[in-house]
This record gives C-alpha cells, sequence and structure tokens, in this order.
C-alpha cells in the first residue's frame, strides 16, 4: 500500500472537484494511505438533524441504519456533540472524543438504541455494523457548519497513530478540496427551487404509496400532527393512524423526525443531480428550507 498521495492522484481530485462522483474519489485516494472497510460522509448545519452526502454502506440494513442515525440517534454521537461545541478541523480518534466529561449519553435500549459496552461510543443505533472501529475527519466550515468524514474499520483492529499521521500530512489538502466541492453542493441546493426540490424528493415515493399515504406524508413533513391532517383532509384521526403506520412501513422509518431527516437525504441528492448553476440564468431564488427535527 501506498503511503503517499501522487501528484497524479491530486491532479485527479482536483478535475473531479465538480463532479458527482468527487467524495467516492477522494475516499478512494484516502484509502491508499489508510486501509478502511466503510466510510459515511455527513454535513451538520448547528443543532439541524444531519445530511448524509455520501457513504459505501451497503444497501438494506446497514444503509437504513444511517438514516436511523440522521433521525435522532446522532444527537449522543460524541462527534456532534463536540461539532456544537466547535470541533477543530483535523483527524480525530472516536475514543478520545469520547472521554469528554460533557457528553450526553442514552441511558437505556429505545427502538433506535441498543446500549452495548462492546462499542467504543457504549450504544448502537440499530442495525449499524456492530463492533467498528473509528476514526473521524473534521472539516470546520463557515458559521455553525461541520463536514464529518467517518472511516470505519472491521475485524477490531483500531486505527494506530501512525495511520492518523498519514492522513494528517494531506489533511491541508483534502480539507481544501472538500471545502471547494461542499461550496458547489450548497450553491446548486441555494439556486434549487424549493418547491421543485419537493417533487424531486417525493417523486421516488410516490411509486411506493398510495396517493393518501403520499398525502398524509406530505402534510407530516409540513409540520401537521394527526388531528389537524384529519381535520384539513374531514377523515377520521384512526384512519390517519392508519394511513401514517402503512406510510412508515413502506418508507422504512419509525418516526416523524426520521422520515424529515430521510428526506432531507432525499432533497440533498436532488439538488446534487440538478445542473450546474452556470447552466441557468436566473439561479437567485431563495434556499429550500431545512428541517430542525432530529
Amino acid at each position: 500500500m501506498s503511503a503517499v498521495m501522487t501528484i497524479d492522484h491530486m491532479s485527479q481530485l482536483v478535475d473531479a472537484l465538480d463532479r458527482q462522483d468527487f467524495p467516492a474519489l477522494l475516499l478512494e485516494r484516502l484509502e491508499t494511505l489508510v486501509p478502511f472497510d466503510l466510510y459515511a460522509v455527513f454535513f451538520y448545519d448547528g443543532e439541524s438533524a444531519p445530511a448524509c452526502l455520501h457513504s459505501n454502506f451497503p444497501s438494506g440494513a446497514p444503509e437504513r441504519s444511517l438514516h436511523r442515525y440522521s433521525g435522532g440517534t446522532f444527537r449522543y454521537h460524541p462527534f456532534f456533540q463536540h461539532h456544537l461545541r466547535g470541533i477543530e478541523s483535523g483527524v480525530h480518534f472516536l475514543p478520545e472524543l469520547c472521554r469528554s466529561p460533557f457528553l450526553h449519553r442514552p441511558e437505556r435500549d429505545c427502538d433506535s438504541i441498543r446500549l452495548s459496552r462492546d462499542e467504543e461510543i457504549g450504544y448502537l443505533t440499530r442495525d449499524f455494523p456492530a463492533t467498528l472501529k473509528e476514526l473521524d475527519l473534521s472539516v470546520r466550515l463557515a458559521g455553525s457548519r461541520t463536514l464529518q468524514v467517518g472511516l470505519y474499520r472491521q475485524g477490531g483492529a483500531r486505527f494506530t497513530r501512525h495511520e492518523a499521521a498519514r492522513l494528517n500530512s494531506v489533511f491541508p489538502l483534502v480539507q481544501s478540496l472538500l471545502r471547494r466541492h461542499l461550496a458547489s453542493w450548497l450553491a446548486e441546493r441555494e439556486c434549487a427551487s424549493r418547491d421543485g426540490l419537493r417533487l424531486a424528493g417525493m417523486r421516488g415515493w410516490r411509486e411506493r404509496l398510495s396517493p393518501r399515504e403520499a398525502e398524509i406524508v406530505g402534510l407530516i413533513l409540513r409540520g401537521y400532527c394527526s388531528k389537524e391532517i384529519a381535520q384539513k383532509l374531514k377523515i377520521g384521526i384512526e384512519t390517519v393512524k392508519t394511513h401514517r403506520k402503512n406510510a412508515y412501513a413502506r418508507l422504512d422509518v419509525s418516526s416523524a423526525p426520521e422520515l424529515a431527516s430521510r428526506f432531507l437525504d432525499t432533497l440533498a441528492a436532488a439538488a446534487c443531480l440538478s445542473p450546474p448553476c452556470a447552466a441557468r440564468p436566473a439561479c437567485g431564488r431563495p434556499a429550500p428550507a431545512r428541517s430542525d427535527s432530529p
């Protein structure tokens, strides 16, 4: 395994900055420095639920665990709590983040969390691969925003100081590239029409939901409770609850916050897939509103 990033590698990354596959290419290059099995890139904006911008988690349960993380369990994660306190840019060992006395930790098992002493953080988000070792790259952004690149290793082998030093040797370059790529992503999101994004986010879901279920999901995302939905649609509240339960099952979510987080991820994907701003002259439209739901 090469312990350096070549000039050719750097040139390829720069050329790919505005492409959708840039994160995958960057992580492929980082793996030439430090071996890992899985990765996930999260964008944090203040206390809002994070958006998962990219990952190589297998489809199925492992991939769904990322949505559960964004749907609420992120609030217990040491990285998120350090993000709220202004985590420094750099390479961070998860066990060291776990030692901070201010951390808020889960106290009992629930639908989305299972306590476990075998885990570095003391708990496991449901369906998240067990006993992974984690190393985090943190990139501080303007305001209260942070980008997290989580590297995960299976098999119990911890990341070493020597491996962290390798990543630190290229971190200034990695940080600059990620900031530049994220700036493009944010510009795309701000140029996208709010209604266009909402339609793009719901388009795939409508194929999995009945018309009434899709209507109710849309109202839930707009902040209506079951009683208000029943009054608005002039149907019984038990009927609303039945449609809501069935919609959650079809979308593989268990709560309104998890539904909102999944929808945010869908919006992020829709924004990333939209044409470049330069190709659309009238892009001075307001950014889509973010949900503050966990």
